[in-house]
């Protein structure tokens, strides 16, 4: 049961800033090209970070915590990971850019 802790984590997280931040999200700003150029640079950072933390031996993925199926030495979930934390970083900086939008009012 202990394998699903940061699973739990990263969801409630996720939820979290989704509830404070879903009015501000519109489809036309998702689709900006800047915005999706951000995002796959920032995915890609994630990667690059998981990659040397991996050689380094700073953390590993061992087979009986995670999923069967890898990709570069990473697991599949590790994936979907770096797709929430763009998710949730660019929600938190939409949040920050309204209250400095605001404060300058």
């Amino acid at each position: 049961m202990q394998q699903w802790n940061y699973f739990v984590l990263e969801i409630a997280m996720f939820s979290t800033i989704a509830l404070l931040s879903w009015q501000q999200w519109t489809v036309e700003g998702v689709r900006l090209r800047k915005f999706l150029r951000s995002a796959l640079l920032l995915c890609f950072l994630w990667f690059a970070l998981d990659q040397l933390a991996v050689q380094a031996g700073v953390w590993s993925f061992p087979a009986e915590g995670t999923l069967p199926v890898r990709i570069l030495r990473l697991p599949i979930e590790e994936y979907l990971c770096f797709i929430g934390h763009t998710a949730i970083t660019f929600m938190i900086v939409r949040l920050l850019e309204l209250r400095w939008e605001d404060t300058k009012r």
